[in-house]
């Protein structure tokens, strides 16, 4: 599903010259729940970047479903992210003069929902993450645990292979996180949907079927884990 191969992800040059990543291979299969963990500046959101095609500026090879994204032109990147990735972030980027449906129906704007009566399927995710009767609703009525549903119901709206989330419970409290982190689990387990969390959190991370540990742009660990609610809490 998501193949990353010697990746080496450089900022500066000379004596500001700094490696985010150095020359890092892993490979994630389709329906895993992957955490992604580090501290800050390890290198994990960089990593997450660069296998979301969000940064393109990298040495190796990274292919998602067996293409190649360095192949892929501009158009035809922008088309995958749309279509095969929905991306999650600690900030929920909703926009405020929308109701919730309306946040949720945006990307029919840049494709990939040809044919499909937007407003059912937008209320259909709305209601898979437990809000279908906030459809109406403007976000600033919602509270943060809530926001980040209608995000993940977005992202949901073009029904993606993969899910890449940075930090998505950075702004919530635990208690609040431990069930958007939930939702993750049953998305991952109910349709088979790969989860990638990158996280600082060690109470994200052991929410993950595999735990992969990033440190000064490498892996310093892969192994994997079998979460259970008391690790959780």
């Amino acid at each position: 599903m998501i193949s990353v191969q010697g990746v080496t992800r450089e900022y500066g040059a000379g004596a500001a010259r700094h490696v985010a990543l150095g020359d890092v291979s892993l490979q994630i299969n389709r329906g895993e729940f992957v955490s992604i963990m580090g501290s800050s500046g390890s290198g994990k959101t960089t990593l997450l970047n660069v296998m979301g095609g969000l940064d393109t500026e990298w040495k190796g090879t990274v292919e998602i479903a067996g293409q190649s994204i360095r192949t892929l032109a501009d158009p035809a990147l922008s088309r995958l992210r749309n279509r095969s990735i929905g991306f999650i972030f600690q900030h929920f980027h909703l926009l405020e003069h929308m109701t919730c449906l309306e946040n949720v129906t945006l990307p029919s704007y840049f494709g990939g929902a040809a044919g499909v009566d937007v407003v059912a399927r937008a209320t259909g995710v709305l209601e898979r993450v437990g809000l279908g009767g906030k459809l109406q609703a403007s976000p600033s009525a919602l509270s943060g645990g809530q926001k980040q549903r209608v995000a993940i119901a977005r992202a949901l709206f073009n029904q993606p292979e993969i899910m890449l989330c940075d930090e998505p419970t950075g702004s919530l409290d635990r208690a609040t996180g431990l069930t958007i982190l939930e939702l993750f689990r049953e998305l991952n387990e109910a349709e088979e949907l790969t989860v990638v969390v990158v996280t600082h959190e060690e109470y994200v991370s052991r929410m993950a079927r595999r735990i992969i540990r990033i440190e000064d742009g490498q892996i310093v660990s892969d192994e994997p884990n079998i979460p259970t609610p008391a690790e959780a809490t």
